[in-house]
């Protein structure tokens, strides 16, 4: 059994009919396809993040004009910005379930002086109104999430397009068209949101951030990354809580295994030489 496996391998990184172009021209397209299966995982991140994306001049800028836009908005329907989560049409067991995971992340001393030393702010003054998607999945919901129909509405209707997002986060920002009706953030949970204790708080954590104003912002090609990791901090916090998924020893996996194959294809290409 053990010849028979060696010998189909040998024949398979052996010399056949095909022609030599043929192998040069599978390895380059199985290094490509590695090549972007590596731009899935967070090593990609970590090269190509320090000569694209926003500054962190850019980010505190962000934050801070978002927060004018929400004070202003605070203002004007006479409601104050105030820290912590209300909810709305939330169960007691959920409720308890979503404030201890808030005091958890709020009780990580490092992570609310990372925060305070970048943006001058931090999530102990995150105040934002969380509703449940399933409990207000239809348009005439929208004044009772607080959210407008023309802008609001829009960024709710995106976010439940797929089971992949636990959360979105509606906030008054720059650029787009009034979201709220008084200025404080809507974090709108998905059922998957509260699978299982890591999860939820993984969740929590990054719309929290969402709520500070951090704006999203997706790397090009980096499909399964989420729109936070280009930030250095968020990364520091999910590795140090294990709050990852598989998907970046799944594309890591990936990667090796397409870079094999193109090792072999290679050798069979200059065996033709």
């Amino acid at each position: 059994m053990i010849g028979s496996t060696t010998e189909r391998l040998q024949q398979f990184i052996a010399r056949d009919e095909k022609p030599k172009w043929w192998n040069l021209f599978g390895t380059l397209v199985f290094l490509l396809i590695a090549f972007v299966v590596w731009m899935q995982t967070e090593s990609y991140v970590r090269v190509v993040r320090p000569y694209i994306g926003p500054t962190y001049a850019e980010l505190k800028n962000h934050v801070a004009q978002s927060k004018r836009i929400q004070s202003n908005l605070a203002d004007h329907t006479g409601k104050k910005l105030v820290p912590g989560f209300s909810y709305l049409d939330v169960e007691p067991r959920v409720h308890d379930s979503l404030e201890s995971t808030r005091t958890e992340i709020l009780s990580d001393v490092e992570l609310r002086q990372k925060l305070q030393s970048q943006f001058e702010t931090n999530l102990d003054s995150v105040g934002a109104v969380v509703a449940l998607s399933w409990e207000t999945d239809n348009q005439g919901y929208a004044e009772v999430i607080g959210i407008t129909r023309q802008g609001g509405w829009t960024d709710f209707k995106e976010a439940t397009k797929s089971c992949a997002i636990g959360a979105t986060t509606i906030r008054d920002r720059p650029g787009v068209d009034q979201r709220t009706l008084d200025g404080t953030p809507r974090i709108v949970l998905n059922p998957n949101a509260l699978a299982y204790s890591n999860w939820t708080k993984f969740v929590v954590f990054h719309e929290m951030l969402h709520a500070m104003n951090i704006p999203a912002y997706s790397l090009p090609l980096a499909w399964v990354q989420t729109d936070l990791t280009y930030l250095e901090e968020y990364r520091w916090y999910v590795e140090k809580n294990n709050l990852g998924t598989w998907n970046d020893y799944i594309c890591w996996g990936f990667t090796v295994f397409l870079g094999i194959i193109s090792l072999v294809l290679f050798r069979r290409y200059l065996r033709y030489q």
